[in-house]
């Protein structure tokens, strides 16, 4: 019986959960430094690693477990929101040395950084510093480079640190949309990419994945408030693969406003956020209007916990002023989740 209980249970977490839930370089290296090529190649050759990076290559912020910001049931909206990034990665050729355990990258892999609201542009400070581990055996292990490299941003660091792994007999690893989109922190992934949030690597830390979201389930939520406001955001979550009871990689990505005749809509990274705890719960919407509706700049919307412990939707939409601070909220008439047979909200 206890048993049955808890399958039970486990089904509702992650049914609530996850619903919120190749070739030659064009130019050699020296002295162990990698170099970039053109982007043309046939593949790879024995004993010998790179990175090849296609056009249009972009990661994105967004919400999984690897996200060590303030872990409290109410955490701080507001931080996550500053520390929204993207960043372009470098179009061609990376080599990884064969010959040497640790080395500096000869060219940067991430072309450009753009972190914060305000999009500021982040300068390497140095090259990366790369070291590389053999996991299991050379004849049918894997080789993992790992590297670290800092970059300014005025008055603040911040530190990004990418991980790689690649056949130990040699590959060439294509960091296309659906390997950028890969992501578990229980297992292994062929490339992984996290921003720390300063100089130290027990500082503030995000995960990164292709702004494309190549893999992700897409989430549609409708909400009607009590006058007629109508809100409709749009989620896509990492789903696949995901094991039991961990965190499903999530992001907001769409959304839109409407108040009578007034629209607002929002589809730009740097001012929508998703944030939530393990399993997905606590989960928090944030919306900032590029131009204010009235004295309305942004919205919010968050999950709450009912009277049984069961996740609940919060029953108001709260607004936002300049600052991002609740001044107001509207309660909520009707929600619906696509990827719920019945949405809860809260108890009064």
């Amino acid at each position: 019986m206890a048993r049955n209980l808890l399958g039970i249970i486990g089904l509702l977490l992650l049914s609530i959960a996850c619903s919120g839930s190749s070739g030659s370089p064009d130019a050699g290296t020296e002295d162990g430094d990698g170099g970039a090529g053109d982007g043309g190649g046939d593949g790879a050759q024995p004993g010998r690693f790179s990175l090849r990076v296609p056009a249009g290559a972009v990661l994105c912020s967004m919400f999984d477990a690897e996200e060590t910001l303030p872990y409290e049931y109410d955490h701080d909206m507001q931080l996550e929101y500053q520390l929204n990034g993207r960043i372009r990665l470098r179009e061609g050729e990376i080599d990884l040395p064969a010959d040497r355990e640790s080395f500096e990258l000869g060219t940067d892999l991430a072309e450009l950084v753009e972190l914060g609201p305000d999009k500021l542009a982040a300068q390497p400070v140095g090259p990366a510093q790369v070291v590389r581990t053999l996991i299991g055996s050379p004849s049918e292990g894997v080789y993992r480079f790992e590297a670290s490299q800092l970059f300014d941003l005025g008055a603040d660091s911040v530190r990004i640190v990418w991980t790689a792994e690649l056949d130990a007999a040699g590959q060439e690893l294509l960091l296309d949309e659906a390997t950028l989109s890969l992501w578990e922190k229980w297992e292994p992934v062929p490339f992984k990419l996290l921003v720390h949030y300063g100089e130290e690597l027990d500082s503030p830390v995000r995960g990164y994945t292709s702004c494309s979201y190549a893999g992700y389930e897409t989430f549609e939520h409708e909400i009607v408030a009590l006058g007629g406001e109508r809100l409709e955001m749009t989620q896509r979550s990492l789903t696949e693969g995901i094991a039991f009871c961990k965190v499903c990689p999530s992001a907001l990505t769409a959304a839109r406003f409407e108040r009578g005749a007034d629209v607002r809509e929002q589809a730009d990274h740097f001012r929508l956020n998703y944030t939530a705890v393990h399993h997905n719960w606590g989960q928090k919407f944030l919306i900032v209007f590029d131009e204010p509706l009235d004295d309305v700049h942004g919205l919010l919307l968050h999950e709450g916990i009912g009277t049984w412990g069961e996740v609940c939707v919060a029953r108001h939409i709260q607004y936002l002023d300049a600052s991002l601070e609740v001044t107001g909220e509207v309660e909520i008439e009707s929600y619906q989740h696509s990827g719920l047979a019945g949405a809860v909200l809260c108890d009064p």
